[in-house]
């Protein structure tokens, strides 16, 4: 996912239980990490809360149950949410005003200039 940005579908898990009638349907996962900015719908659809950070953690490894009806727990699977930086593709460091005086000889309009590339 790109920080910054809040998504409402970032991936969707599901899991099946051979269970008969009610007791065979998954009715929620659960998100066993402390303190995650993630949540998870009642389909099985992961969303964030807050923006993410690159900056703060490139990626977030989530600890993830799903329980059927009868509130029967799985097996934790490990779920990597990887964040990827917001990339700002500009160029850097140019001067409003340059000041020349004519017969000087040469000067470097932008000796400081830097070119962000997005890649």
């Amino acid at each position: 996912v790109e920080e910054g940005r809040l998504y409402t579908q970032i991936l969707q898990i599901s899991a099946t239980d051979l269970d008969c009638g009610k007791f065979g349907e998954i009715c929620r996962y659960e998100i066993t990490n402390n303190a995650s900015p993630f949540q998870f719908n009642d389909q099985g659809w992961l969303r964030n809360t807050e923006p993410l950070n690159y900056e703060k953690s490139h990626s977030h490894i989530l600890s993830v149950k799903a329980h059927d009806c009868g509130m029967k727990q799985s097996k934790e699977i490990l779920v990597t949410v990887k964040v990827n930086k917001n990339c700002n593709g500009a160029i850097q460091g140019i001067p409003e005003r340059v000041e020349y005086n004519g017969g000087s000889g040469r000067k470097l309009l932008a000796p400081l200039a830097d070119v962000g590339l997005c890649g």
